[in-house]
């Protein structure tokens, strides 16, 4: 070490800026990670009200299809394909959200199902309900 005068402090200004570097990209991650797990949960709370919105008006324009005096078989098919196209849009959904994230952050969220979906959120809001009563 006495040859090269300084290379004692250059070895210690590289560890630090390696140091820095590591831990600057790790927080970076976990930030990006709580952001990831953010937006994916109101996403989710805003795909619930959709839910909600369309499960309110199909309800709506049955009831005026029974009123109007349509036939019960007719009812009955459009009630039918509503569900199946409910159903079909609700798994879509939920599984495009688990999808559509960069590959290091597909990990976060493993939900893929609108079951699970739904059972997250209500345990979501079961929390900060819980931690608001509890202050």
């Amino acid at each position: 070490m006495e040859q090269y005068p300084g290379l004692y402090e250059l070895l210690w200004f590289l560890g630090g800026v390696f140091i820095y570097s590591l831990s600057s990209r790790l927080l970076t991650y976990g930030h990006l990670t709580i952001m990831v797990k953010s937006v994916s949960y109101q996403a989710m709370a805003l795909l619930a009200y959709a839910a909600e919105d369309m499960a309110f008006i199909k309800q709506m324009r049955n009831q005026v299809a029974e009123d109007g005096g349509c036939d019960e078989e007719q009812i009955k098919m459009l009630k039918l394909a509503d569900e199946r196209i409910f159903d079909v849009w609700k798994d879509t959904v939920a599984n495009r959200l688990a999808n559509h994230w960069a590959k290091p952050f597909d990990k976060v969220i493993s939900i893929k199902t609108w079951d699970a979906m739904m059972s997250a959120i209500s345990s979501m809001y079961k929390d900060k309900i819980w931690k608001k009563s509890s202050n």
